[in-house]
């Protein structure tokens, strides 16, 4: 009799837990789609027509890895997940077509981390406005995926996977590598973040992001940490008052409000304010979509950056709060 009764409270027990377990299947949050890529970069300023490294020689090396979700790398400690893993030094006598030929080199063998390394400091290092125009060019091709969406390299420390511990979530995962919770979710579109599963793989990205304004060819440029990511057409509504130096995203400021109706634009800001000598004065400037600078003051609107709302959206996604800094130049 005793035995009856303890296999029946096994079998009830075992029912109610698939219930319960259902029932959280149907409830848990689904995941947002990968992100979309922009379509308004900036033409390259003064690039010929044809270029030696062009986008399609570029994609013909790039080697995307599947996410294995179930096998993260047993070589892979905590230590390394929670502390920045080192990039590529280059010698400072390489010239810039020296990095160039060592770039184009490394995609013709399928090495395209290492030519990506190689052309992203090329780009550091030129004064020249058509090559650096090539050379992100170049970049964006294999940058956008890589950075932007789900796609891994082998042996890269700027976009890899790290295995979820026990206790992980989202909000400490990202602020382990300098990026939003929204943005990792991006990353992993098949996560559930409820319900993070150790021992198992999640792709983050080394942040955080920062902005570089280039004011003489209304252009901004994102970069993942020292990695340039891709390029946005940007204009300055009220007469290009910014000032050259540094700028950080402001705490509170990145804004995002529903319109009017859910087929309504999202209104989409995301703030700045000066953190040198020469940009200090600048408390309150916006980046901005067709929604306008955040405000009525005349000072708002000429420190203000408008890009497209497909573009505002990839950056309010990456760049964080108090974190990601804004450098003008000329």
């Amino acid at each position: 009799m005793l035995f009856l009764w303890t296999l029946s409270l096994l079998l009830v027990s075992w029912g109610l837990w698939q219930a319960w377990e259902f029932s959280r299947s149907l409830t848990g949050p689904t995941a947002l789609p990968p992100m979309a890529f922009a379509t308004s970069d900036p033409a390259p300023d003064t690039a010929p027509a044809t270029t030696p490294w062009s986008v399609a020689t570029v994609s013909a090396g790039h080697q995307d890895m599947a996410l294995d979700r179930g096998n993260a790398s047993p070589d892979l400690t905590r230590q390394q997940a929670e502390f920045l893993l080192p990039t590529p030094a280059f010698d400072a006598s390489l010239s810039v077509a020296d990095l160039i030929a060592r770039g184009k080199a490394d995609l013709a063998a399928g090495r395209t981390s290492a030519g990506r390394y190689a052309f992203n400091e090329a780009l550091a290092r030129t004064t020249d406005e058509a090559e650096g125009a090539q050379l992100r060019q170049a970049l964006a091709g294999i940058n956008r995926s890589i950075f932007l969406s789900t796609a891994l390299l082998p042996d890269d420390p700027s976009a890899r996977l790290v295995p979820i511990h026990s206790g992980d979530n989202y909000l400490s995962i990202a602020r382990s590598y300098g990026i939003t919770t929204a943005f990792l979710q991006i990353l992993n579109p098949t996560l559930n973040p409820n319900n993070l599963k150790p021992n198992t793989g999640i792709k983050i990205v080394q942040g955080p992001f920062a902005a570089r304004v280039v004011k003489h060819a209304n252009r901004l440029d994102l970069y993942a940490r020292d990695q340039y990511v891709a390029s946005f057409t940007i204009e300055f509504p009220e007469g290009n008052y910014l000032p050259r130096g540094e700028y950080q995203v402001a705490p509170g400021t990145k804004l995002q409000l529903a319109g009017a109706s859910r087929s309504s634009t999202e209104r989409t800001w995301i703030g700045f304010r000066g953190i040198d000598e020469a940009t200090e004065p600048v408390t309150n400037g916006w980046l901005f979509g067709s929604a306008g600078p955040r405000g009525n003051d005349a000072k708002n609107r000429a420190t203000g950056i408008h890009l497209a709302d497909g573009d505002l959206q990839q950056l309010y996604n990456t760049l964080t709060e108090s974190h990601s800094r804004l450098t003008v130049l000329p």
